[in-house]
């Protein structure tokens, strides 16, 4: 007698992934951690928290939100140890500081003589940051001077998306924003199936039995462009890295700036940093020349000033690139403007066109 059974079975299971939604909470959180990691203290200093300002230097609801996360995320904190806010609204509101007082540190030796004679207490830094609003993104930079002195100055920077909340606590239309979509893993089960055959053969039995095994098929997700930055109110967008006849290599770039005028430097050499390219097998190049709109140089920096809404190419020449190379593994560009201290950016895995 012979038996022959067939079963076929297909599952499709569809398993949705509620990541949890980074809050703004979270991106003060990260910033106020880099700030203090960033500053390294061997005991615990008194520190005087000043205003987090727009680039514009409007003080708006932001400016609360910052002041009362920083006081939160500090409590316990081995590092700092803030002193009253309300007091230190009270002085700030009598005092002439805002942005373009910070760099005058005279005016923080007048504020440290009016908290220890208010207050009593000696304010060993101050910290105070600048909020920049690059429309779908929002950067803010955190400076922590002690005692006033501006070389010994530590900053911290974040960028993240813009939303409903950042909206409101900057005083400005809110424009509604689609959800995120919750990543959709598609798991398929393609088939199982089990022949089992008895064949009797003087009292012994044999079956065979065949699996497949499941098959995991993951739906495509749509990435965000990595060759676009936004930060510190610039746009920089990465054209292409092109190999010439003479084998040197041209990176070919767009910076656009999206606020007020500024002046922008490009260091490619120096004691800010240099910037540099890495090859798919290690090697590092510093480019010979740098080219912004009609002027090169191939100093240590090229400064240009940047206009509102007015797209400026920009282009890196690098030699005695090894011609069998065809990734550029990392292209880090440093920069500074009268805004910022010196801050870099990253492109990562670049084919050479």
């Amino acid at each position: 007698m012979k038996t022959t059974l067939l079963l076929l079975v297909s599952i499709l299971l569809i398993n949705y992934t509620n990541a949890r939604e980074t809050l703004l909470s979270d991106h003060v959180k990260s910033l106020s951690n880099e700030l203090e990691a960033n500053y390294a203290v061997k005991k615990t200093i008194q520190v005087a928290l000043l205003d987090f300002r727009t680039s514009d230097n409007r003080i708006t609801a932001f400016n609360t939100y910052l002041q009362n996360a920083f006081q939160s995320n500090y409590k316990g904190s081995v590092a700092f140890r803030l002193i009253d806010q309300n007091n230190i609204n009270r002085l700030l509101s009598n005092s002439n500081w805002d942005l373009d007082q910070s760099n005058d540190f005279t005016t923080y030796a007048s504020l440290r003589e009016d908290i220890f004679s208010t207050l009593g207490v000696g304010a060993d830094a101050f910290i105070y940051g600048q909020i920049n609003d690059n429309d779908e993104t929002i950067t803010i930079t955190a400076y922590l001077i002690p005692q006033g002195v501006k070389p010994s100055r530590t900053h911290a920077t974040i960028t993240f998306p813009s939303s409903e909340e950042t909206d409101r606590l900057l005083g400005k239309p809110v424009k509604r924003r689609p959800k995120p979509r919750p990543q959709r893993d598609t798991v398929v089960v393609v088939r199982d199936r089990i022949v089992e055959r008895e064949v009797r053969l003087v009292d012994t039995v044999v079956i065979e039995r065949e699996v497949e095994r499941p098959v995991v098929v993951r739906e495509k997700i749509a990435e965000p462009s990595d060759n676009v930055i936004n930060i510190h109110g610039y746009r920089f967008e990465l054209n292409s890295i092109e190999r010439l006849h003479d084998g040197s290599l041209t990176c070919k770039m767009i910076i656009t700036r999206t606020q007020r005028d500024m002046e922008l430097n490009i260091y490619r050499t120096g004691w800010r940093g240099s910037t540099k390219l890495f090859d798919s097998s290690g090697a590092e190049y510093n480019p010979e020349s740098i080219t912004i709109a009609n002027k090169s140089e191939k100093g240590s920096y090229i400064g240009h000033r940047f206009i509102e809404n007015v797209p400026t190419p920009v282009t890196f020449r690098v030699q005695d690139v090894d011609p069998e190379i065809a990734l550029i593994s990392l292209f880090e560009i440093v920069l500074g403007d009268a805004s910022a201290d010196a801050f870099n950016i990253q492109f990562r895995n670049i084919r050479i066109e």
